[in-house]
């Protein structure tokens, strides 16, 4: 876990400027080791970690198509799409 807000500042993107919830950032950091725990029984399933991070997203900042299988995001000058699909 990581514990201190200029440990956060460190590894977040530079291009956000500070403009996060340090909270919000410390979860993502906390499910990405999740992520990558050296045994695989005690890594979370995709859907718990989709969960996770929407829980992270600033609300009204997610905009989902009626499939929801694409999410269209956009922080200040930072966006993004990603596909759920496989």
């Amino acid at each position: 876990m990581v514990d201190d807000d200029d440990e956060i500042d460190s590894i977040m993107d530079a291009r956000l400027e500070g403009e996060y919830d340090s909270d919000d950032a410390r979860k993502v950091v906390d499910v990405a080791m999740a992520c990558v725990a050296p045994n695989s029984v005690n890594r979370p399933r995709m859907n718990e970690v989709v969960m996770e991070l929407k829980q992270c997203l600033p609300m009204g900042k997610l905009e989902s198509t009626s499939s929801g299988s694409i999410q269209i995001f956009s922080m200040g000058s930072i966006s993004g799409l990603s596909s759920l699909e496989r």
